[in-house]
């Protein structure tokens, strides 16, 4: 999608490619101009696409040129730029309409980033003193009698970064439905990739179970389904 604020990098598979980086390997190329290019073997090479590449819908031209007077160049394959759009729908199920029908259910990846450095929430606990007792999903939280309450969680994953938007869904299922305040820090003296989410819990919270959605800044995204059930 068009928009990325940060740079990703730009893998690419073929044939016949010269391992190594600079004059003496093989290039990559966009839209004719060469780019700073390593290739780990004869089939991969690997470039880094920045945010000017990507700001506008287009379609960019990748080619990998061989070294050589003149360099053999391979065949272009198109990298299409999309219009950014981060729509969402949602599909409701109750207890007696518990089948949707007619659905299809198309998933857009935001970036080629998700590929190369995917998130994900691999663990999970309530965090208090410091330390982070991990435990198993969903975890439980009470409702104060009234006013609010911060709760505080430890986050494990990879690739997570206390950037990233963190958002409970609503009870409804709905992530842009949420009554949870969130605010994200990393976590000091644990394990790498772990990030402490402060909740905001109300006596007007309401009961259920609720989803963790985590976005980049590039809109990728990755979900802790049942993470956390509000009581």
């Amino acid at each position: 999608m068009a928009g990325a604020v940060e740079g990703f990098p730009l893998a690419l598979s073929g044939q016949n490619f010269v391992a190594g980086s600079g004059t003496t390997a093989s290039t990559i190329l966009i839209n004719g101009t060469p780019r700073g290019t390593t290739c780990t073997s004869a089939t991969s090479c690997a470039t880094a696409l920045n945010p000017a590449d990507v700001e506008s819908p287009t379609t960019l031209t990748i080619e990998v040129q061989n070294p050589g007077a003149p360099g053999m160049l391979s065949n272009p394959v198109p990298l299409v730029v999309v219009p950014f759009d981060v729509s969402e729908s949602i599909i409701s199920l109750t207890a007696t309409e518990s089948v949707a029908n007619g659905t299809d259910i198309i998933v857009t990846e935001p970036t080629t980033a998700a590929a190369s450095a995917p998130i994900d929430v691999d663990s999970i606990g309530l965090l208090a003193g410091g330390n982070c007792g991990f435990g198993a999903s969903p975890l439980s939280v009470t409702r104060p009698s009234s006013g609010t309450a911060t709760v505080s969680l430890c986050v494990h994953g990879n690739g997570l970064d206390a950037s990233m938007a963190y958002t409970f869904t609503g009870p409804d299922g709905d992530v842009n439905n949420s009554d949870i305040g969130v605010t994200a820090s990393p976590v000091i003296g644990l394990f790498p990739n772990t990030i402490e989410l402060d909740l905001q819990i109300s006596s007007t919270t309401l009961p259920g179970l609720r989803s963790l959605f985590i976005t980049t800044l590039n809109n990728d995204r990755a979900v802790a389904t049942g993470m956390l059930e509000v009581n």
